[in-house]
């Protein structure tokens, strides 16, 4: 097994060539491709010989030759052993490197905290995703412009399943700005075993995110959760001050 992973030019047909340099020689198990948005891009997978042949230097001569490679690199399963030596943590579009942290672990982690400062533990993580939510929420306002961020919340509240913080659903409730906003599979609760009542800095990240969109403050409560044995947890958001916002 090896793991190839090839700077090319960002242009149509390149990563066919790049394919093509390589065909019969390996067989594909996984792999992603994804643009640098410079004029290059990258193509990266795990890749199993197809002859004993095949050695990290005959593979990266057959991929120098494909017109569309800037750079190679190539490595080789040592002992039955392949980890990716290329990628480091994740690189997103939102202006921002992320790291990989299992979400039971995570929840853990806040359950300690809770454990050691009880109700302040608790405040702690509120005001942090306070602060969180105002952040992201500054970073879509600048990037796409405070009326399409409004108009488009739904989709804006989607990120925060492709995270892995869990799905969740909007409603607009009466006249002006209520929310209320259910998420299943909530990362904060996904441990279970907490004697915790509240998802609070899922809540205040909600507050802070939604107060941040709207130019306002919102305050935000917990009706439903997966900690009291809900099958979700459910918030509604309230406008606290100011003048009644219509959306």
């Amino acid at each position: 097994m090896f793991q190839i992973t090839v700077q090319l030019k960002d242009t149509p047909g390149a990563l066919a060539d790049v394919l093509q340099a390589v065909r019969g020689h390996i067989d594909v198990t996984g792999c992603v491709a994804y643009s640098t948005g410079d004029g290059k891009a990258v193509f990266s997978g795990f890749v199993r010989a197809l002859d004993k042949q095949v050695t990290e230097g005959s593979l990266k001569t057959l991929l120098t030759n494909s017109r569309a490679v800037q750079d190679v690199w190539v490595s080789s399963s040592q002992g039955g052993l392949l980890v990716d030596g290329f990628h480091t943590g994740i690189e997103s579009d939102l202006g921002e490197n992320y790291i990989l942290m299992p979400v039971k672990g995570m929840s853990e982690t806040y359950e300690r905290l809770i454990d050691i400062l009880g109700s302040g533990g608790e405040s702690i993580l509120y005001d942090e995703g306070v602060s969180s939510g105002k952040v992201n929420a500054q970073f879509f306002v600048d990037r796409l412009g405070v009326g399409l961020v409004r108009e488009k919340l739904g989709q804006i509240l989607m990120l925060y399943g492709s995270m892995g913080w869990g799905n969740p659903e909007i409603k607009e409730e009466g006249y002006g700005a209520e929310f209320t906003v259910r998420i299943v599979n909530c990362f904060e609760c996904s441990s279970g075993t907490s004697a915790r009542q509240y998802c609070s800095f899922q809540r205040g990240h909600l507050a802070g995110l939604i107060s941040g969109i709207f130019d306002t403050s919102f305050e935000a409560t917990e009706t439903r959760c997966r900690f009291r044995r809900d099958p979700f947890c459910e918030f509604k958001l309230i406008q606290k001050a100011g003048p009644r916002l219509e959306v």
